[in-house]
C-alpha cells in the first residue's frame, strides 16, 4: 500500500485537507505533497511555484527502479519527474515537478473556476497509484488575498499604464495653475510644500476623472479582491 498525505499551504503553514488515503497495491510507501490551493496569472507571470514540496518514500524491503511521477489535467500542463532508483527505506524529494496551468487560458478567465489535476506514479512501468486533486484557477485580475502570499498584491501595480500619462498631464496643469510651475519634480526641490502641492494636484487630477466604485458581482470569490483595469 502507498499512504498519500494531501496537504495545502495557507498562511505559510500546512493545513490537512480531509483524511489520508490508503490504497492497496504492489508497492508500499508514502508520498507527501504540498501545493497552493489556487493559482492566478500573477503567480505564473512572477514564476511562483504552486507545487511547494513533493517527497516520495520507499517503505518496501526492496529498491524501486525507474520511477516516474507525473501531473496533468484538462487545464494543467503536463509535468513529470523521473528517478532512476529509490533505495528501500529511503525517501527522495522531487524538486522539478510543476502544477502549472496553460497561461493563455488562465489570462482569459474573468471568473474563477474549479478544476482538477491528476498525479500518477509508475514504478518499473507499473502504475503504483493515480489520484485526482482539486485546484482553483482564479480570474486574471484577482488577488489571492492575505491568506496566500499577500505580497502578490504588488503585481497589480501598473506604472506604465497609458491612462497615467493623462493623469500626469492633468496634474501638471493644476500645478501650473496653483504654483506657476508645472514640473512634477517629486522631492528634488527639497521643499515639503512643493511635495504637498504635487500630491494635491495628482488627487485633483484623479478626481476630475469622475472615478466611481464598482462592487464585484455576486458570483465572485469569498476571499481576495479584484483589481480590474478600467473598472
Amino acid at each position: 500500500m502507498i499512504l498519500w498525505d494531501h496537504l495545502f499551504y495557507q498562511l505559510n503553514s500546512i493545513t490537512t485537507m480531509g483524511n489520508d488515503n490508503t490504497i492497496t497495491g504492489t508497492f508500499n510507501g508514502t508520498i507527501h505533497l504540498e501545493y497552493l490551493p489556487c493559482i492566478n496569472y500573477a503567480m505564473i507571470h512572477n514564476h511562483v511555484p504552486s507545487c511547494n514540496f513533493c517527497e516520495l518514500m520507499n517503505s518496501d524491503e526492496v529498491d524501486w527502479n525507474n520511477i516516474k511521477v507525473s501531473i496533468d489535467g484538462e487545464l494543467i500542463k503536463y509535468s513529470e519527474s523521473i528517478l532512476e532508483v529509490i533505495p528501500h527505506g529511503q525517501n527522495i524529494q522531487i524538486n522539478n515537478l510543476e502544477i502549472s496551468p496553460e497561461s493563455v487560458k488562465l489570462i482569459e478567465l474573468t471568473e474563477g473556476i474549479d478544476t482538477i489535476f491528476h498525479l500518477v506514479i509508475t514504478i518499473s512501468g507499473e502504475i503504483a497509484h493515480q489520484q485526482t486533486f482539486p485546484i482553483k484557477l482564479m480570474a486574471y485580475d484577482q488577488w489571492t488575498g492575505s491568506r496566500i502570499m499577500p505580497e502578490l498584491l504588488a503585481t497589480f501595480v501598473t506604472p506604465n499604464h497609458p491612462i497615467l500619462s493623462r493623469i500626469s498631464v492633468k496634474a501638471s496643469q493644476f500645478l501650473e495653475k496653483w504654483t506657476g510651475n508645472s514640473a512634477l519634480d517629486e522631492y528634488q526641490t527639497q521643499d515639503p510644500n512643493r511635495v504637498r502641492a504635487q500630491v494635491a494636484a495628482i488627487y485633483e487630477a484623479l478626481r476630475s476623472e469622475s472615478l466611481i466604485y464598482s462592487t464585484v458581482p455576486a458570483s465572485f470569490e469569498t476571499s481576495g479582491a479584484a483589481y480590474p483595469l478600467g473598472r
